[in-house]
C-alpha cells in the first residue's frame, strides 16, 4: 500500500517546486475542462467558486452538484492526467498536495473538478 500510495503522490504531485506562475503556464499547455462540483448544502456554492476563479482568469465549463453531499473538505479531482491543471488549482485555493485525487466516481466527463466543501467559503469572502 505504501509503495502504491508513494507513487499516487509522484504522479499526482511532482516534488518540482514550482511558482504560481509556472504552474498555471504548464496548466494553460495541458487545456484541461475544469468543472466545480458543490459537495454541501449551501446552495450557490458551486457558482460562487466559479465566480471566485473566473476572477483569476481561470475557465469553468459547468457546476453541478455532488449527488450525495458529504460536506466533506474542499478536494481536486483529476479524472484525465492533467496533473499541472490539478497542482495550480491547489495551489490557487490553498490546498495541500494530499487534496489532489484521481477521479474516479464517474461524475463528470471533464478533466479536472474542484469538489467545493464548506472549508472554501472563507476563500470566496475573501477572509
Amino acid at each position: 500500500y505504501n509503495a502504491i500510495n508513494g507513487l499516487i503522490q509522484q504522479v499526482f504531485n511532482p516534488p518540482e517546486d514550482l511558482t504560481l506562475a509556472e504552474l498555471r503556464e504548464r496548466a494553460e499547455r495541458e487545456d484541461a475542462s475544469i468543472v466545480v462540483y458543490n459537495n454541501t448544502d449551501i446552495t450557490g456554492l458551486a457558482g460562487q467558486t466559479r465566480d471566485w476563479l473566473l476572477s483569476r482568469q481561470v475557465t469553468v465549463s459547468n457546476v453541478g452538484n455532488v449527488p450525495e453531499a458529504s460536506g466533506g473538505p474542499t478536494l481536486i479531482r483529476d479524472y484525465t492526467g492533467n496533473v499541472w491543471t490539478a497542482r495550480y488549482l491547489a495551489e490557487l485555493i490553498g490546498l495541500p498536495p494530499e487534496r489532489i485525487q484521481p477521479g474516479a466516481d464517474g461524475l463528470t466527463t471533464e478533466d479536472v473538478m474542484v469538489v467545493a466543501g464548506p472549508d472554501i467559503q472563507p476563500l470566496l469572502s475573501g477572509q
